[in-house]
This record gives structure tokens, sequence and C-alpha cells, in this order.
């Protein structure tokens, strides 16, 4: 099993920090919304 280092941690979140912390917005709005994940509004957003 292969264990990460922080600088490869730091440098994953330097590449692909915008992915990560969409992904997170998209679970707490998830989470607080049960509409967020509605087809409607997903094409919405990817409209936008």
């Amino acid at each position: 099993m292969a264990t990460l280092t922080r600088q490869e941690i730091g440098g994953f979140l330097a590449r692909q920090g915008i992915l990560v912390a969409f992904a997170l917005f998209m679970v707490g709005f998830t989470l607080a919304n049960n509409r967020f994940l509605d087809p409607e509004n997903v094409m919405g957003v990817v409209r936008s």
C-alpha cells in the first residue's frame, strides 16, 4: 500500500484544488438541500 507524503498531497491540491473544492461544495450543498442535485438544477449549473 502506497503512502502519500505531505509534498505529494500538496502537489495534488495545487493541480486539482478547484475540482476538490467543487466536489466538497457539491457534497455540502446536497446535504443541506435535497433539491440541489435535481437534474434541472444540475443542468443549469453546467450551462453556466
